[in-house]
């Protein structure tokens, strides 16, 4: 194919150097999504002013218009690395040994998309379709077995994905016509529609699960997904929030703690009216984060750890406002948030961090002075990363949390390293950001339960969702 491409006509070279030019600007200023993926997927949309969609649409033509070269670049990236936990083969290297630096994904080449659950991955491809590995007890891979796979498997039937999201033992994928899938465990009906295959979950239990992708029914207009332990998320058009799944600690924010089996709509603070102008989202075990337009961020569910930043430890099944940096005010100038499993973590529009919730480990990246649960640290209030600018993508992880730079595709990560999650070549617990062995020009991240992924992406070659002109997207680049 190489030799195919420098035989190729210099319409063809040219059109492919604009293409990869075009592109190249879009992932260094408006890269998409929610930080690429906090816990359990986080939340992944299209996002970025409108001149950046142009100049993703005008990539992806130019791209279309030479065949050859368009095969050539998608294939152009290098494999994802994958490191820490690797028990059920969620790194995808073909092994079960954890790691403490990054390895390659086996037989997986370029993707655009990366998010980790509690044991298995998921990837998306320049062209639309879906790849996962790992864990797969409840049917969380998609390929309709419920065989573990410690390489990448193709999930079945799935094309035209601009978006995905892994949770506990459940994944979602969001598709560019707007429609929402979903497949594995469906226990507490977090795949949002009734599902007929019985699986074995974890403790035994006989559980409801989809070993294939189904369709979440009469729901559409989604732009941007997100999944949590048990739980899952949804962002539309009209900025809406719509929530389903566990429900015990008010994770879905309707003013209940009923488990839902399809997608409830999201209330407004206090419970009044319904969460508006919402543009991206992110789930925790238990609890769940919402980026507005504006800016400013809202959580609602659990709170045992002051994950919900508004300088409480009690759980709300309604939004409450995220508080400023040290309990002043109120937080504004995000640009992504990542939930981790009792932590949160966003992003400020100059590169800097900011994180709440437990600190048992390290995962704030700060010094917190409070106390939660059995003693434990934890900030009720977000905090401030000391020294540690330019970033332009946020993961949150179990215990853990990753960033990634936006000056050379660096990453880096603190918290729980138990099994290496950190990537710095040890297993020692950091309570600062340390560099990630071996990796640069970096363009996506991802977190998991004890594990973390990252690539340098390919081109997107899926027309995304479009958010409509009441919904003003903002850049998620420092």
């Amino acid at each position: 194919m190489a030799r195919r491409l420098r035989k190729g006509s210099a319409r063809q070279r040219g059109l492919l150097g604009c293409a990869l030019s075009l592109w190249l600007s879009l992932v260094m200023l408006f890269s998409p999504g929610s930080g690429g993926g906090e816990l359990l997927g986080g939340g992944l949309r299209w996002v970025g002013p409108p001149l950046a969609r142009a100049i993703a649409g005008a990539a992806a033509a130019l791209v279309a218009s030479a065949p050859v070269a368009r095969f050539a670049l998608a294939q152009s990236a290098p494999a994802p690395e994958t490191w820490g936990l690797n028990a059920n083969g969620q790194l995808g290297n073909n092994s079960t040994t954890n790691s403490a630096t990054p390895v390659s994904v086996s037989n997986l080449g370029a993707v655009t998309q990366l998010s980790g659950g509690w044991g298995h991955s998921l990837a998306l491809k320049p062209d639309g379709t879906v790849t996962s590995w790992g864990k797969n007890i409840d049917g969380q891979l998609g390929n309709n077995t419920m065989t573990e796979s410690h390489v990448p498997v193709s999930v079945s039937s799935l094309t035209g994905v601009v978006a995905i999201a892994a949770g506990k033992n459940h994944s979602l994928a969001l598709k560019n016509d707007g429609s929402v899938w979903a497949w594995g465990s469906n226990r507490d009906g977090q795949l949002g529609t009734t599902s007929s295959t019985t699986c074995t979950d974890f403790d035994q239990v006989q559980i409801s699960c989809s070993l294939i992708p189904i369709q979440i029914p009469s729901f559409t207009g989604v732009i941007a997904i997100a999944a949590g332990w048990d739980h899952s998320l949804a962002v539309k058009s009209d900025g809406s929030v719509w929530a389903w799944g566990a429900n015990s600690f008010g994770g879905l924010g309707d003013g209940t703690h009923t488990s839902r089996s399809s997608p409830v709509q999201v209330l407004g603070p206090g419970g009044s009216g319904t969460l508006s102008r919402v543009q991206a989202v992110s789930a925790g075990q238990y609890h769940s984060l919402a980026l507005k337009t504006d800016g400013t961020v809202w959580a609602w569910g659990g709170d045992v750890s002051g994950q919900l930043g508004n300088n409480s430890t009690t759980a709300t099944t309604a939004p409450v406002q995220v508080v400023g940096v040290g309990g002043s005010g109120t937080l504004g100038g995000i640009i992504a948030i990542a939930a981790g499993q009792y932590h949160s973590l966003a992003l400020q529009t100059q590169g800097t961090i900011v994180a709440w919730g437990k600190n048992d480990n390290g995962q704030l990246g700060a010094t917190s002075s409070s106390s939660c649960g059995s003693g434990y640290a934890c900030s009720l209030v977000p905090l401030s990363i000391s020294n540690f600018f330019r970033n332009s993508a946020i993961a949150a992880g179990g215990g853990h949390s990753m960033a990634l730079k936006g000056d050379g595709g660096t990453v880096f990560g603190w918290g729980e390293n138990d099994d290496g999650e950190l990537g710095d070549g040890t297993t020692t617990n950091r309570s600062t950001p340390v560099q990630t062995s071996s990796l640069a020009n970096m363009t996506t991240i991802g977190a998991g339960v004890d594990f973390s992924l990252a690539a340098s992406t390919a081109p997107v070659l899926q027309t995304p969702p479009a958010a409509p002109s009441t919904i003003r997207p903002t850049s998620t680049r420092a």
